[in-house]
């Protein structure tokens, strides 16, 4: 019995040797198989410097499943060319680039530091990774196909300003991804299905893209917790079903210059409560059915002025909207009574009240709802109230639905 105790601590020590971490201070490229050797259960590994090339990714992919850290921010990556590689199969790779496919599948890796001579990381490089977060050096100008899809742990990425080429997919069914922070970039476009099933996004903000002058197919699709987005005012085309399927968002302003909005580009979008075009000069053309089950009556379109409200109301799928001047729809608080033959009534805040005043009127009912079409409040009152008072303080920022027995207004809050 003794000797078995034994035994079972030393292997138990020898598996705790085997998963810690292993340092190397300097690499030749494809070497590392060689200085790993036997230890490849690490769940860490930290190379200090050399350089590596596409022989020794492929090792790592292959050989290091547990690895859950890697720090190769010392290395310089150098080109590869020859027999095509285990796990990879590639046959030649770039300098200063992750090789395509470089840690695909690796699903325990979450933390992975990158040189900062990096230039370009592959398709397909870290696609179905554990990572939880990634900072892309400075310096870094292209990131390839489906570079990250699939990142299922992915939460937060930064993206430097120096990036020029991204590529289809980069991002797709990231569903834990909810902070992208672009320090501006020279990236033209967001191609075909950038952020397609980013579950998890709630906002995104674009303005710093100078460049991007087009929002590809599918590229903002299928994002069911956005509630808000900015894009840069120099995009001119949103193609097809960019923003398909993105059920809460309830604002959306248009970019300056868009010039073309393809089929159901916005099909879907279910809470949209309004369409702010105030900086634009001109009405956009359209493909087939770009609000495919959307209520375009119940959403109001905000236009400049009204050469440019009559000329909405003119174009087709647009006229179909709730066209509003800037100065009617600042307005649009203090309205409906009088439009439907009913006292007028006035709906505002002061601090975190939600003040609904008849003008004299008696209130009957007051019920406020959310832009999901969820019942927020909803009070009864006996004759003779004139103005009701709601406490909003725990309430989410974002517009309101406000209905009473006088009529029905909105208000942002």
């Amino acid at each position: 019995m003794e000797i078995y105790t034994i035994l079972v601590a030393s292997v138990s020590v020898l598996a705790t040797l085997s998963a810690a971490a292993t340092d190397i201070n300097k690499v030749t490229a494809g070497s590392l198989a060689g200085l790993v050797g036997a230890d490849t259960l690490s769940t860490s590994l930290n190379i200090a410097g050399g350089e590596l090339n596409a022989a020794d990714f492929s090792f790592i992919a292959d050989k290091m499943s547990d690895l859950a850290e890697l720090d190769i921010s010392g290395c310089r990556i150098v080109a590869y060319k020859g027999d095509p590689l285990p796990y990879s199969r590639l046959t030649s790779s770039k300098a200063a680039s992750i090789p395509s496919y470089a840690f695909v599948g690796m699903k325990k890796l979450r933390k992975v530091s990158l040189p900062a001579s990096l230039r370009s990381i592959g398709s397909g490089a870290f696609s179905g990774c554990g990572l939880t977060e990634m900072t892309i050096p400075e310096g870094v100008t292209e990131i390839g196909d489906y570079a990250f899809l699939r990142c299922e742990s992915l939460v937060s990425v930064t993206i430097p300003a120096s990036l020029t080429v991204l590529g289809k997919g980069v991002f797709s069914c990231c569903s834990a991804l909810a902070a992208v922070n672009f320090n501006g970039s020279g990236v033209t476009s967001l191609p075909e299905s950038t952020f397609e099933g980013c579950v998890s996004m709630t906002r995104i903000d674009f303005s710093s893209l100078a460049a991007c002058t087009e929002i590809g197919p599918w590229s903002l699709a299928h994002m069911s917790e956005l509630t808000a987005i900015t894009l840069p005012d120099n995009t001119r085309r949103m193609n097809r079903g960019a923003m398909i399927a993105d059920t809460q968002i309830a604002d959306m302003q248009l970019p300056a210059d868009i010039e073309y909005i393809d089929s159901h580009v916005m099909s879907g979008l279910m809470a949209l409560n309004s369409i702010n075009a105030e900086k634009l000069q001109h009405v956009p053309e359209l493909g087939d059915d770009v609000w495919s089950g959307v209520h375009k009556p119940d959403v109001y379109l905000v236009t400049a002025d009204k050469t440019m409200q009559e000329a909405f109301q003119n174009a087709l799928q647009w006229q179909e909207f709730n066209i509003k001047t800037k100065d009617e729809w600042t307005g649009t608080t203090d309205m409906i009574g009088d439009e439907i033959g009913q006292p007028h009534f006035t709906v505002y805040t002061e601090g975190s009240e939600l003040i609904v005043d008849s003008s004299g009127s008696d209130i009957g009912e007051v019920s406020v709802f959310d832009t999901a079409g969820i019942r927020t409040a909803s009070l009864c009152f006996e004759l003779h109230k004139a103005r009701v008072r709601i406490e909003t303080s725990s309430w989410a920022k974002g517009i309101y639905l406000v209905v009473t027995n006088l009529g029905v207004t909105k208000i942002a809050l």
